[in-house]
């Protein structure tokens, strides 16, 4: 894929609108020409607030997984809550991202619901290995079960590593559905290597995100 940008990553998704696809919420998936639009924030919910308000406009329906022990960003600082409640009202679905190694699983997505009442009972899993679909949680869906994860595509670390579903011959030529998981930051960063977003990331927030970064050993104090 080219340079991400804003006008890259719509163009990337209006392909598939040409392709006769629609993005969805998850309780409307079919196997035939739906894709869930997917965004893990892992780093920063003002980029999350960006590609939600651009979804919104371009009618795109996605779905934000946030971290409530997130070492990036504090989910309870006074902005946050209003984006995150502000993402919400744009009619996009908010969902845990679930961090296994931190608080049970009901405490997370309790601390979630309190700062954001629109949550659904939907997570994604945070950091865990490849075998996610084994966590299962009474009336929660987990988007790794395999209803919904017959393909899967991710630009983890800014790029697809396992392919890219414009190039994938079953969407192609088949229209099989799959997820989407598109991470905020990397579209929104002028074309940065990874460093240098991070870097430009600590100049928005503060000095226990310029720790977390250098403890994740994403940069260098």
């Amino acid at each position: 894929m080219r340079k991400k940008n804003k006008n890259t990553y719509l163009n990337f998704l209006n392909y598939f609108k040409k392709i006769d696809y629609k993005f969805v919420d998850f309780r409307k998936y079919k196997s035939k020409k739906n894709i869930i639009l997917r965004h893990d924030i892992d780093f920063s919910l003002k980029y999350a607030l960006k590609i939600a308000e651009i979804n919104t406009i371009n009618k795109l329906k996605s779905h934000f997984f946030v971290l409530v022990d997130s070492p990036f960003y504090n989910l309870l600082e006074e902005e946050n809550i209003k984006i995150l409640n502000k993402i919400n009202k744009l009619g996009h679905i908010i969902g845990l991202h679930y961090n296994p190694s931190s608080l049970d699983f009901k405490a997370q997505f309790e601390i979630l619901k309190k700062i954001c009442p629109g949550t659904q009972k939907i997570f994604s899993i945070h950091k865990f290995g490849t075998n996610k679909q084994i966590l299962k949680y009474r009336e929660f869906t987990n988007l790794y079960d395999k209803k919904f994860f017959g393909k899967y595509f991710a630009d983890s670390g800014g790029k697809f590593r396992f392919g890219s579903p414009i190039e994938d011959k079953e969407i192609i030529k088949e229209k099989v559905s799959f997820q989407l998981n598109l991470h905020p930051i990397w579209w929104f960063n002028k074309n940065l290597k990874q460093k240098e977003i991070f870097k430009y990331l600590i100049k928005e927030g503060n000095f226990n995100q310029l720790v977390s970064l250098s403890n994740y050993k994403l940069i260098k104090l």
